[in-house]
């Protein structure tokens, strides 16, 4: 049986806005040594996504947190195209990670990432799949950013059968909308952390992925707030002063 923690409090939105060079600051040793203060290493959390997972786990995610962390990365893949094909997994080549999928209820947390190549109705019917295969599990969103050519995190929501973009109207509906089918999840909002430092080029790579240094950095550190908000029951003063200083989740939680 996994070892479930019970969950401690809402995590609010708030749009501070962030300082690239602060949250470096912010998001290195002080962090990595707020961890230590808790006994985190027996949270297991397992992440379904592709190369923008990957940023939030070289971003320094697994330092921050403290947690055991699992990952089925494909680069460039849905999580319908990763449901339908678990093979391959870039992080694991040549391994038959088909247990992993029927073994998700093992984990503590499960945080799936929806991707651009599919509408937002297939991808929400993918994440129902893979949810309903650990019902008991703690469930994540994780909110990616905008690009550079397409980077309008406030637009409208333009329907579900619309393909998937990176903005705050989209994944709220698919939060609502996992609500409505019986789970509740939590948006890790990545991209709203992306708006609120500004996105600038410094936050990028390229035209999708993050920088290697603060743009990272910004994406593990959003990722290891939610994480530890939602999981740890009491966490230190110095880790929820932390967690203030990036947008951190928005929570709904399933009527009772």
């Amino acid at each position: 049986m996994p070892h479930h923690i019970p969950l401690n409090a809402r995590a609010k939105a708030s749009r501070t806005g962030i300082a690239s060079a602060a949250l470096l600051c912010l998001a290195g040793p002080v962090s990595q040594s707020l961890a230590s203060e808790i006994l985190a290493s027996e949270i297991s959390v397992y992440h379904i996504g592709n190369s923008l997972t990957q940023d939030a786990r070289a971003g320094g995610l697994e330092d921050l947190t403290g947690f055991t962390h699992e990952y089925h990365i494909q680069c460039n893949a849905s999580l319908t195209m990763t449901h339908d094909n678990p093979n391959p997994c870039v992080n694991r080549p040549g391994e038959d990670i088909r247990w992993d999928l029927a073994d998700l209820e093992s984990y503590d947390a499960l945080v799936l990432q929806p991707h651009s190549t599919n509408t937002w109705q297939e991808e929400l019917d993918a994440a129902v799949s893979f949810a309903s295969l650990a019902p008991d599990v703690e469930l994540f969103v994780y909110a990616t950013w905008g690009t550079t050519t397409a980077g309008d995190w406030n637009r409208s929501f333009d329907g579900a059968n619309e393909r998937l973009g990176q903005h705050l109207a989209g994944y709220e509906w698919f939060i609502d909308q996992l609500s409505i089918q019986g789970f509740d999840a939590t948006l890790i909002n990545a991209g709203q952390a992306f708006e609120d430092a500004g996105g600038g080029a410094d936050l990028y790579r390229d035209a999708i992925h993050a920088s290697f240094g603060v743009g990272r950095t910004l994406a593990a550190t959003t990722v290891a707030n939610t994480l530890t908000l939602a999981l740890i029951p009491e966490p230190t003063t110095g880790m929820l002063l932390l967690a203030g200083t990036t947008l951190i989740a928005r929570r709904k939680r399933r009527a009772v």
